[in-house]
């Protein structure tokens, strides 16, 4: 429960971090005042071009990918291992394997 505490918050800046504001400030341009106003991927798109849109879907797509990916991994080390305590204390022998 300790460790959801933890990744919970650090998940949610992950998701806050504004890539595609900080891609268009690197070139020079704000996308929040330009094209739609939204700053995301297609708007970056169409003011900066298609290649620095791709660049932020990526960047974008690889955060929401790390933040599943270790919230999926702790998820299944905790299953695995709170299998592994029901299997040493239970009074049945189940197999490993079925």
């Amino acid at each position: 429960m300790v460790v959801v505490a933890l990744l919970a918050p650090l998940a949610w800046l992950l998701g806050t971090f504004p890539t595609a504001v900080l891609v268009a400030r690197a070139k020079g341009r704000d996308v929040t005042r330009e094209g739609s106003g939204n700053p995301g991927a297609s708007n970056v798109g169409r003011v900066l071009g298609w290649r620095w849109g791709a660049v932020v879907l990526v960047a974008e797509f690889a955060k929401g990918t790390l933040a599943a990916g270790v919230g999926l991994s702790y998820a299944t080390l905790s299953n695995a291992a709170q299998s592994r305590k029901a299997r040493a204390i239970s009074p049945l022998r189940l197999p490993e394997r079925i």
